[in-house]
């Protein structure tokens, strides 16, 4: 519980106030928390306010014990709980937390069998008590971090997030209330914050109007952080991971990929969007809102030069990256009556709606109208039936989406034949380009993905006609920008 300060006391410097995340992977281990702290520790001027992901795989072990309490498996939903918390104190035994901690630790973990044993026996499968599982994850990370601060001598306290982040009730994907966090965010979080203080705080999880625990989606403490230094009007945001930064394409299917050192925003939201799982989707929203820029680094190798995400870069290169999307399905609807279109479509994007359907891609011809899915993405079977009942309807599967990310790619000339020079003889089932000005997406099969990203990558990235690269593998501008009417201008 914390006390209101006076109003001398609550000034809190919000142009040197920064908001930190850590994920999973940073907090998988012992050691991995004593980096993290150590990040703590050498920023705690400024690091202010703390948020963290649940230890790596620790959410999809609660989503496991989800599944086990629906099928009535109580021997397998014994063994999960016993797994985490062997995990969880074994990493508090390591750190020195003491028995309070474990004890803490242990208290929540009954929470989650308690809800698990009611989800069992009352056959309660709702989302809204996945989501009271879910959260236990995150508070788990929150309490031990804050107790890990606290033996560096650091004046640290754990903060329930749900105090402040007011949500729908769209359990298991919570659309937040910005208006109620920021007010709530004045009331209730500003009080605790004090100089030389850190609060812990948790990712993912938030709370509806009624009280009840709601989570924001996979991925969520990124959004999280980004809410919160909105709210707070924070400086910039810290978010630390297992990689130092954003690279010109996923340097598992790339070995040759190049480091970033800043990007634009609305370069890194169609990365985002089209397959870099380096953030969570929403999480550019709230730090374009209010211009704050977002600062990607290893907490591995914290003193690597990690990523900046900003609303101005210095360098704007035509094509700044390359990313992919897998297991993507196209749906094609295909009006019977070809000569009155022109109610088709209101129809279709009627029944879309209906079903809450949304897709990031579509293309249309004068009958028929196709949308890209992932396979993370549900079509229900009801709507399916009622978009049948209105069209032939014919569903692709393992595609690929492969998206070059970059600046006013609409207007370059050369870049679509470039393009698409590195797919033949492959069949192209899908192209969006001149839409939006910042990416130009290809589908093709899965199975042809990789190589055709590598071939991509060769071309744009490290090809000389569209940027020199310096030898620490950072962008500059090209110094030779052939004067041939087909090359990539930069614009």
């Amino acid at each position: 519980m914390c006390v209101l300060l006076t109003a001398e006391m609550n000034r809190i410097d919000t142009d040197h106030l920064y908001v930190a995340k850590f994920g999973g992977t940073s907090l998988g281990t012992p050691e991995g928390i004593r980096r993290c702290g150590e990040v703590v520790a050498r920023q705690r001027a400024n690091m202010q306010l703390v948020v963290v992901s649940a230890t790596a795989g620790t959410t999809e072990c609660l989503l496991a014990l989800i599944d086990e309490s629906f099928a009535e498996n109580k021997s397998k939903t014994t063994a999960i709980i016993q797994a985490l918390r062997m995990r969880h104190t074994s990493i508090v035994s390591a750190l020195g937390l003491g028995r309070t901690c474990i004890e803490a630790v242990n208290a929540l973990l009954l929470e989650a069998e308690t809800l698990s044993e009611g989800e069992r026996l009352l056959h309660d499968h709702s989302a809204a008590l996945a989501d009271r599982i879910l959260s236990i994850g995150e508070r788990m990370s929150a309490l031990f971090f804050t107790a890990y601060l606290r033996t560096l001598g650091i004046n640290a306290s754990e903060f329930d997030v749900r105090d402040v982040l007011r949500t729908d009730s769209s359990f298991s994907q919570a659309n937040v209330h910005t208006d109620h966090v920021q007010k709530l965010t004045r009331r209730r979080l500003i009080p605790c914050l004090a100089v030389g203080k850190v609060l812990v705080t948790q990712g993912f999880i938030g709370c509806n109007a009624r009280g009840q625990t709601t989570t924001l989606g996979r991925g969520g403490s990124d959004y999280t952080a980004t809410l919160l230094a909105e709210a707070l009007g924070a400086n910039c945001v810290h978010i630390w991971t297992d990689v130092s930064g954003i690279k010109t394409s996923d340097p598992h299917m790339v070995p040759n990929a190049k480091h970033i050192h800043e990007i634009s925003f609305n370069e890194a939201a169609a990365l985002t969007t089209f397959g870099a799982h380096i953030l969570h989707p929403a999480t550019l929203k709230p730090a374009i809102r209010k211009n704050i820029p977002i600062f990607i680094g290893s907490s591995f190798e914290p003193k690597q030069t990690g990523t900046w995400i900003k609303k101005q870069v210095a360098f704007k290169p035509t094509v700044r990256a390359i990313s992919v999307r897998r297991k993507q399905r196209l749906f094609t609807f295909t009006s019977r009556d070809i000569y009155h279109t022109h109610s088709f479509f209101s129809r279709v994007f009627k029944v879309l709606a209906q079903y809450k359907v949304a897709t990031d891609l579509m293309a249309s011809s004068e009958c028929s109208l196709s949308l890209i899915l992932d396979s993370s993405q549900r079509m229900h079977n009801e709507a399916l039936l009622a978009m049948r009942q209105i069209s032939e309807v014919v569903i692709e599967h393992n595609l690929a989406l492969i998206a070059l990310i970059g600046n006013h790619i609409h207007r370059a000339t050369g870049i679509f034949l470039k393009a698409i020079q590195h797919i033949n003889p492959i069949s192209l089932r899908l192209i969006v380009h001149g839409v939006s000005e910042h990416n130009l997406c290809l589908l093709i099969a899965d199975h042809h993905a990789e190589a055709v990203v590598q071939r991509m990558h060769d071309q744009f990235i490290i090809g000389k006609n569209v940027h020199e690269l310096h030898s620490n593998g950072q962008e500059k501008p090209s110094t030779q920008m052939a004067n041939i009417g087909d090359r990539l201008v930069d614009m």
